[in-house]
């Protein structure tokens, strides 16, 4: 069974060009029992995406939002979102011989 995480969060951005849109998943780490980055399939506000949660040192994840999704969502900085997301499993690298 794969972990679904249901999230509400606002969109953040630092004030420094080429950063981009992002959510934080509070306590995300303790949840999801580690600390690394997780592919993830799911909705924000109903609107489809994939993506990488990556780890903070805080015990919780950020997710970056794509412009595609805030303009698809009807959101900007500041703005709350709901956020369902499906871990995905791992994917394993193979080395070519």
């Amino acid at each position: 069974m794969r972990k679904v995480l249901k999230h509400k969060a606002h969109l953040h951005r630092r004030d420094i060009k080429g950063v981009s849109t992002y959510v934080v998943l509070r306590n995300s780490q303790q949840n999801l029992k580690t600390s690394g980055s997780l592919q993830v399939k799911g909705f924000i506000d109903d609107y489809a995406i994939e993506g990488t949660l990556q780890p903070k040192r805080d015990g919780s994840h950020w997710l970056n939002i794509k412009q595609e999704w805030r303009q698809a969502i009807g959101k900007t900085i500041g703005d709350a979102v709901e956020l369902t997301l499906e871990v995905q499993p791992a994917m394993k690298v193979v080395a070519k011989k």
